[in-house]
């Protein structure tokens, strides 16, 4: 079966208007992403997801407005994201050996 070259054509072109739409939404997103939103996230247990997200709002603020104080603040947010999952993952640690020890005096 022959396919038709117009419609070709504009299946591609759809798919790249998709393809911007989408990295247009993506940069809105980063750019409009509230620094104080990290904590909600970290509480909801969304540690990547907000690494990641964070990293890229910094980067997006820098590369588009610059050294602001809103890149400032996503820096920070980062980093206190990154200090809580740090805490988190010491906490569970312990815990773990706590309820292994528990388990092992059980015996």
């Amino acid at each position: 079966t022959e396919v038709d070259p117009e419609k070709l054509t504009r299946l591609k072109e759809m798919e790249e208007r998709a393809v911007r739409q989408q990295q247009v939404e993506r940069q809105r997103f980063l750019l409009n992403l509230d620094p104080a939103s990290w904590e909600q996230m970290a509480e909801e247990g969304y540690f990547q997801k907000a690494e990641d997200d964070f990293k890229a709002a910094a980067a997006e603020e820098k590369g588009v407005r610059g050294v602001t104080d809103r890149y400032c603040l996503l820096l920070h947010a980062l980093g206190a994201l990154l200090d809580r999952r740090s805490y988190v993952d010491e906490t569970g640690q312990r815990h773990m050996i706590s309820f292994r020890s528990a388990l092992f005096l059980e015996q």
